[in-house]
């Protein structure tokens, strides 16, 4: 492992995830799915938007996929988050990228929970 590789998953300790290494590096693992022998349409159709990709795994156990980008069109955030959409995931985009600030963004996939809605009385 490399120290810039090193210094990645100290910065995303800090944040207290840690690496999900027995989990495919796929947005797809956040809902439960594996690869079988071939990489998923995901995998292969944002391959260059889903740079320097890790999965990792919460406190509390929840899976979050992150990948680290040097550049995307809003197009292709879009469709990426459309497609994602569709497994119930949730993309988020920041400028907090550890793996090469100031060169590089984040895109994070969650789980899409609702919101617990409140009874109007």
């Amino acid at each position: 492992m490399s120290n810039h590789q090193q210094q990645h998953i100290n910065a995303m300790h800090t944040r207290q995830l840690t690496p999900a290494d027995d989990l495919d590096t796929c947005p797809l693992a956040v809902a439960g799915e594996q690869h079988t022998d071939e990489p998923c349409f995901i995998c292969t159709e944002y391959a260059s938007l889903l740079d320097h990709a890790r999965i990792w795994r919460r406190m509390d156990g929840r899976i979050i996929y992150t990948a680290e980008p040097y550049e995307a069109t809003a197009l292709e955030i879009a469709e990426l988050n459309a497609d994602l959409c569709r497994y119930q995931l949730r993309v988020t985009i920041t400028g907090d990228s550890p793996w090469n600030p100031g060169s590089t963004f984040r895109i994070t996939v969650t789980e899409d929970t609702p919101t617990p809605k409140k009874e109007i009385q």
